[in-house]
């Protein structure tokens, strides 16, 4: 199956936007629309850390670089990010350990 996409909510000091929630997909993973200047909001809702993964696109010497890798701790919302598009791409590929995980976006317009 493809991934879930990650809305990215546009933000300014103009407007107020809640932020939406990719369904937590453990088994297909998540993707999300970079633009540079993307953060990428994780929720833990569990009791125990977990681990999210961000797949970097570009390779080093012809080599596959090791994803970027982050522990969230239990009960709480970790901002990360943002990520260079000339690193990471267009599109942000996000792999998640656990259903506790939910994920929000959102850029600077």
């Amino acid at each position: 199956m493809a991934r879930v996409a990650v809305p990215v909510t546009k933000v300014s000091r103009l407007t107020v936007n809640a932020l939406s929630a990719a369904v937590s997909d453990q088994a297909n993973d998540h993707t999300m629309v970079n633009n540079g200047a993307t953060i990428l909001l994780v929720v833990n809702a569990g009791g125990a850390t977990h681990n999210v993964q961000v797949l970097i696109e570009q390779t080093l010497d012809g080599e596959v670089v090791d994803p970027k890798d982050y522990v969230i701790p239990a009960n709480s919302t970790v901002p990360l990010g943002p990520y260079p598009k000339q690193i990471y791409g267009d599109n942000l590929l996000i792999n998640i350990d656990h259903a506790d995980l939910s994920l929000r976006a959102f850029s600077l317009v």
